[in-house]
């Protein structure tokens, strides 16, 4: 296999933050990362899909297409969900080539995310 071919045969690495779809039926943002996941076949587009996001939703058979990180809850009175993505971000070794955030705000810290590119 020449260098060009093994380039193609890599799977890119796709992270999809997927906490405001989770437990989350018929709204705006939780019905766009649902289609747009139902919608995607990894394999056949190259693509190796982590799911990303703060609880499991073992009803849900979307979540059995594709792996799964579960971002470690930080306990604190105000601000769990920012200081735990945040924690999660600075401590993890997982790295992916695209970052997928389908937040309807956009966090200062995106940028500390572990890809290449991010998406917002």
């Amino acid at each position: 296999m020449n260098d060009s071919n093994i380039a193609r045969a890599k799977k890119i690495r796709v992270a999809v933050d997927t906490t405001f779809m989770d437990g989350r039926v018929g709204m705006g943002t939780a019905v766009f990362i649902r289609e747009f996941l139902e919608h995607l076949d990894p394999g056949a587009e190259g693509l190796d899909v982590t799911l990303i996001h703060r609880e499991r939703v073992p009803d849900d058979p979307l979540y059995t297409r594709y792996r799964e990180i579960i971002i470690r809850k930080i306990p604190l009175p105000k601000g769990s969900m920012p200081a735990s993505e945040l924690w999660f971000f600075l401590t993890t070794r997982k790295r992916f080539d695209v970052y997928f955030f389908a937040y309807p705000i956009a966090r200062p810290y995106f940028f500390l995310a572990p890809a290449k590119h991010i998406i917002s």
